[in-house]
């Protein structure tokens, strides 16, 4: 029983975790923008809308064997998103990165044109996320007048204009060999929001408890 307390213990603290990851995310580890497998380009990206706060948290997966950096972030946004503001990163110093609107084009590297870029400084530390490793940026949201902006807006845009379309892209650096690419992505990963992860790990508890009170 004490085990089976455990389980269900660490069941709820994981359930709970990932509901403050945010709303939804991008996997990036399925277009490669050279020769470097797309596989060792890895990635997740959470998106989360509060209001007029757009949260970003970029995680770098790249593995312990073929370890990257990332110094770039790529992403679309729909026709009601008129424009961001950078307001911040929780690691390090927000001023080593700038928000570049309206087309950054990265056309040399396959995926055409996204509608906003985050370019961390190659001089500063703090303008990299190195492998194991995450960062959170905020922006505030312009919105078309008359619409409302959510998570949903950044979610169904693909570049124009490249080879390869993605929803988001990233770019990788000081790889094995001092080897570089952008990564992109084009599938969406759900991330339970924190109402669905409660009412998990709620239902967990009682049902733990269910289970306990036939037995006594």
């Amino acid at each position: 029983m004490q085990k089976r307390s455990r389980w269900i213990l660490a069941a709820v603290v994981s359930l709970l975790l990932a509901g403050q990851a945010g709303a939804v995310g991008f996997n990036l580890s399925d277009l490669s923008s050279d020769s470097t497998p797309a596989s060792q380009l890895a990635a997740l990206l959470d998106f989360q809308v509060s209001g007029s706060t757009l949260s970003v948290n970029v995680r770098n997966r790249t593995s312990a064997a073929a370890p990257f950096d990332i110094s770039g972030v790529f992403m679309n946004a729909s026709a009601d998103v008129i424009g961001l503001t950078y307001t911040g990163a929780r690691e390090g110093s927000s001023t080593a990165w700038t928000l570049f609107n309206s087309g950054t084009s990265v056309t040399n590297w396959k995926f055409g044109t996204f509608d906003f870029a985050l370019i961390g400084s190659v001089s500063s530390d703090s303008g990299q996320i190195v492998h194991g490793y995450s960062n959170l940026f905020s922006f505030g949201i312009q919105c078309r007048s008359g619409a409302v902006c959510d998570v949903n807006d950044f979610l169904g845009t693909l570049s124009t204009g490249g080879q390869l379309a993605a929803l988001a892209g990233l770019r990788f650096v000081d790889g094995p060999g001092g080897d570089g690419a952008f990564g992109g992505g084009t599938q969406i990963a759900p991330i339970p929001e924190p109402s669905t992860a409660l009412l998990l790990a709620l239902g967990l508890v009682g049902f733990a408890r269910a289970r306990g009170g036939r037995r006594s």
